[in-house]
């Protein structure tokens, strides 16, 4: 079929450059990778910056900045580069990526209010797109730490004795660095995973959204923080679990919640168990309850080791009763 020239519709490629404050850890799969996205109702692609190409004798491979997609190989941000990431594996091929680049084919005559639709759905895709990275990763739940000779947001200098500037403390600085366990790299089938989500304005129900504040309270050292907000997560899961089960078999789910030793956390595992809903092969009771109640009821100062195994219990039974995450 062939379509007149004044019946066509003429188009126009919109490119957007996503910069992440905190670069994405990412695996060889995912690195020129493009994927199908939505914002805003509005069909586009995501794509990843490549690997460089490695020469088998490669004398300094991760000092190789990413290859940009090849629409913005030669993009500057005045006079130079836009700087996508870089390798940090060599010869896996893992690597952190900075930029990627967003493209909408639009018709000309709906450009602007096109446009405007994708700007205006974009922090909220953005945001979206960054919890469901960190739910199913996990990988921000450790601080990256950039080593340098200064402090953030303290110049301290004096003037020497030549009036020289100098600084007023030693260039050294002394890092530890926690490692986070497992794999944390984004893979193809987490991209696919994450962007079908955004895509579809699926936020993360409320146990995950709980449990991804509690991943930001272990990244900010709030292990206090930590455990309740964990603990509450496990608290509704349970409760949308135990709920499901009493429909199931015909039970009135309300009554059955509202009986006094049925209300606290503990109350609604032992629930759980009662009405014979699958829970993973660990001591919840130990890992999560005692440690909520030490915290809530005791004020305690929780250690980093409690809340991390709090954590990491309250994930295992997520993941066995809403593994959709929605």
């Amino acid at each position: 079929m062939t379509i007149k020239p004044s019946l066509a519709t003429s188009t126009r490629t919109v490119y957007g450059i996503v910069g992440f404050e905190e670069a994405i850890a990412c695996a060889r799969d995912v690195l020129g990778h493009r994927e199908v996205i939505s914002i805003g109702g509005v069909q586009g692609t995501i794509e990843f910056p490549a690997l460089p190409e490695w020469s088998p004798t490669e004398s300094d491979p991760l000092s190789m900045p990413l290859v940009p997609p090849q629409t913005a190989k030669d993009w500057k941000r005045g006079s130079e580069p836009f700087w996508w990431g870089r390798p940090t594996r060599y010869p896996a091929g893992y690597a952190n990526v900075t930029c990627v680049l967003l493209e909408f084919v639009v018709p000309d005559s709906e450009l602007k209010s096109t446009g405007n639709q994708i700007r205006d759905a974009f922090m909220q895709w953005r945001s979206t797109f960054n919890d469901f990275l960190e739910l199913i990763t996990k990988q921000r739940r450790t601080r990256v730490v950039e080593v340098t000779g200064e402090v953030s947001g303290l110049h301290m200098f004096y003037w020497d004795a030549d009036g020289k500037h100098a600084w007023a403390y030693d260039d050294n600085i002394h890092v530890t660095i926690t490692t986070t366990p497992g794999d944390p790299y984004l893979n193809l089938a987490q991209l696919k995973q994450i962007c079908s989500l955004c895509s579809s304005n699926v936020r993360p129900s409320l146990e995950y959204s709980l449990q991804l504040d509690a991943y930001r309270a272990l990244r900010t050292a709030d292990y206090r923080k930590a455990v309740i907000d964990s603990a509450t997560a496990a608290e509704v899961v349970l409760t949308k679990a135990i709920v499901k089960r009493c429909n199931e078999l015909g039970d009135d789910p309300e009554k059955c919640l509202k009986e006094r030793k049925h209300r606290t956390l503990g109350g609604r595992l032992a629930l759980a168990r009662k009405l014979a809903i699958s829970l993973p092969d660990i001591d919840l009771h130990q890992q999560v309850v005692e440690p909520r109640n030490d915290a809530i009821h005791e004020g305690k100062v929780m250690a980093k080791s409690t809340a991390t195994q709090a954590v990491n219990a309250v994930d295992d039974l997520l993941a066995l009763l809403n593994p959709s995450r929605s």
